[in-house]
């Protein structure tokens, strides 16, 4: 799954870049924080425009209905209200979040994003076993 909250994120090809390096690893599925409808239908690239209304910055929604051993990649540029709910072990491992700048999020796995294909590329590599 990929969830993301964008302004200039959709200024560029981030959002494409992610989906084509997750999409080897399995079906991607994109949502918007604070939706539990998905963006696409899974397995489809994601949107190339930003979202007409600005969702609440939550993760439950999301997670909550998550396959068991689904990972969980989230991009955001805002706090994710609700992240502390999931403050556990299993969430832990299973979910990554991706920000603009440092500080912004206190989460296990979490790393900031350059604007590089091949850093998507070595970040998805880091953090996803391919069998």
């Amino acid at each position: 799954m990929l969830a993301k909250t964008l302004h200039k994120f959709f200024d560029n090809s981030l959002p494409t870049d992610f989906y084509n390096a997750l999409s080897p690893l399995g079906a991607v599925s994109t949502y918007f924080l604070g939706t539990t409808a998905s963006a696409v239908n899974v397995g489809a690239p994601p949107p190339t425009e930003k979202p007409e209304h600005n969702h609440p910055a939550l993760i439950g929604p999301i997670l909550d209905q998550a396959p068991p051993n689904g990972q969980i990649v989230v991009i955001t540029e805002r706090a994710i209200a609700d992240l502390d709910d999931f403050d556990t072990p299993e969430w832990h491992k299973r979910l990554l979040i991706c920000t603009f700048r440092e500080g912004l999020i206190k989460w296990p796995r979490q790393e900031v994003l350059q604007r590089d294909r091949n850093a998507i590329e070595s970040l998805v590599e880091r953090h996803f076993k391919v069998d």
